[in-house]
């Protein structure tokens, strides 16, 4: 018997960023995984300056990225334990669409 599953096609961007440790002084790429897309490098960076930079370590430059689709899926069963529950949408009819 086939379960039921729930699935969602995902865009998302893969940035692979040069990253400085400030403690070694040593220079390392690091790839992050950004919801959505972006038009340009310094928007994808200022995205991952705001979840990685620290003390430690800090993104000096955005080496390479790509757009990717995914699908993602789970069963029903295990996306009513995990997703949090929405009030219902509004439903129109016929007259106040035309209106």
């Amino acid at each position: 018997m086939a379960r039921n599953m729930v699935t969602r096609t995902i865009i998302s961007t893969q940035v692979t960023a040069l990253c400085l440790n400030l403690i070694t002084a040593e220079p390392f790429n690091e790839t992050f995984t950004l919801a959505g897309t972006y038009k340009d490098n310094a928007k994808m960076k200022k995205a991952i300056e705001k979840m990685y930079n620290n003390d430690e370590h800090i993104i000096a430059q955005i080496v390479h990225s790509e757009v990717v689709n995914t699908l993602y899926g789970m069963t029903e069963q295990k996306f009513m334990e995990n997703a949090e529950i929405l009030p219902p949408r509004k439903q129109y009819n016929n007259s106040e669409a035309e209106a």
